[in-house]
């Protein structure tokens, strides 16, 4: 009987993820199978990452880096986040098909999320949901699922700085010890320096060939900045319709693409087989490149517009962006 309880229980310890990896177990609805890209926003995974569907189930194991949060690409461009750990198991059930319906297991911010989720679940999509995720993080005011949804909502294309400084002083007064918070705090306090109407500030960047680009390259004319990765379908896709209506209106703007991939050649694919005249700024450092920070850009699907070195805009997105383009500029 001995034997046995050792065998059991070396067959537990083997079965669970490491204190180097966590473990995440799927069961989905209306998809039998398929494959999802994962990321990590803050780098609690080193790369992007597949996670592969059979059955309708999946089993996903990574080495994590430290707690953090992964984003797992759905069907039709839905994002789940999952709230992880180094040595923690975690499970998602639901729909494939209707982010709102998942329920991830494991963690108080994963339960925290789920919450947030139903209560979003019959919203109008017409709607801002900001109100409602201000509420959810003054009452749960946990670190990584604060850090997510302040960078998700509040800084990303409709922007509020003056929000996103007041929820982080909160998270920070309640969390001392994250110092991840106080690194977030202070980038979005250099954010709100690069708004509208303000100077473009200096950087050195090079671009995806090697070549030298300064802010000065930029100091004339129309130009616009635009932050992307090959993982987020909707960045690039924001990139050629800029550059089709470029070419449709015979306009004469600039366009440089900000790359947010740790890979050079996936950047470089994203737009080979376009007819596209952009400027790609690569430097392989994702979130932590200098080049996003000085511009205040910190997440994918951002543009900002300069006009004669001073930015004019950087808080449109989609179709308002769009009939700004070809109504305005």
């Amino acid at each position: 009987m001995r034997n046995l309880l050792i065998l059991l229980t070396l067959v537990l310890v083997s079965c669970g993820p490491d204190g180097k990896h966590f473990r995440l177990d799927g069961k989905l609805l209306n998809l039998n199978q398929g494959e999802f890209l994962v990321y990590s926003p803050d780098g609690a995974i080193a790369d992007v990452d597949t996670i592969t569907l059979a059955g309708g189930r999946f089993s996903y194991e990574a080495e994590c880096s430290h707690k953090g949060v992964i984003v797992i690409m759905m069907p039709g461009g839905l994002e789940v986040p999952v709230f992880v750990a180094p040595g923690e198991k975690y499970s998602v059930e639901g729909d494939a098909h209707s982010m709102k319906d998942i329920k991830v297991k494991g963690g108080e911010e994963n339960k925290v999320m789920n919450t947030l989720r139903e209560k979003m679940k019959d919203m109008s999509k017409d709607l801002s949901p900001q109100k409602e995720i201000s509420e959810v993080i003054e009452k749960h005011p946990l670190p990584e699922f604060g850090k997510y949804l302040i960078r998700r909502y509040f800084l990303g294309q409709k922007a509020d700085y003056d929000k996103a400084l007041e929820l982080l002083k909160l998270l920070v007064e309640k969390n001392p010890d994250e110092a991840s918070l106080t690194i977030l705090l202070n980038q979005v306090r250099d954010m709100a320096k690069v708004g509208v109407k303000r100077k473009l500030p200096a950087f050195n960047a090079t671009d995806i060939d090697g070549k030298s680009v300064t802010q000065s390259d930029l100091s004339k004319g129309i130009c616009f900045i635009a932050s992307f990765a090959s993982w987020d379908f909707e960045s690039t896709n924001q990139i050629r319709r800029i550059n089709g209506i470029r070419r449709d209106t015979g306009k004469a703007w600039k366009l440089v693409a900000l790359s947010f991939d740790i890979n050079k050649t996936q950047s470089k694919n994203c737009f080979a087989y376009d007819d596209l005249e952009s400027i790609i700024l690569f430097d392989g450092k994702m979130t932590e490149s200098p080049v996003a920070a000085a511009l205040g850009i910190y997440q994918t699907g951002v543009v900002i517009i300069v006009e004669d070195g001073v930015i004019k805009e950087r808080s449109l997105y989609g179709e308002p962006l769009y009939e700004y383009l070809k109504e305005k500029l």
